[in-house]
């Protein structure tokens, strides 16, 4: 295992969500270690959460689901570079406000 990849994986097996995951959904897991800290997690997770199957998805059991949540706001926090910043609410309150005339 190279040594990035060894350190992605010791970061995200001490965490309790990643465990969650990884053990219920290990494909899941080992794509989250190899994604952790590049802009390539952020889609993967966005696919995994949002649904790319057109409705053939059953979803995740809710456990699975909070887990899933908490990891991409860990990944926000900690590689805060790869976010999407295509928010309509982040465009809205980015912009300056007219004065009242």
């Amino acid at each position: 295992m190279a040594a990035t990849t060894e350190r992605r994986f010791t970061v995200l097996n001490n965490n309790p969500q990643y465990r969650t995951v990884a053990q219920a959904f290990p494909h899941i897991g080992d794509k989250l270690t190899a994604y952790w800290g590049h802009s390539n997690f952020v889609a993967y997770m966005e696919g995994l959460l949002h649904g790319t199957r057109n409705g053939t998805r059953r979803g995740f059991p809710a456990d699975i689901l909070m887990a899933l949540h908490y990891l991409a706001e860990q990944h926000k926090t900690a590689f805060p570079q790869y976010e999407v910043t295509d928010d309509f609410w982040a465009y809205v309150e980015s912009k300056p406000t007219v004065p009242n005339h």
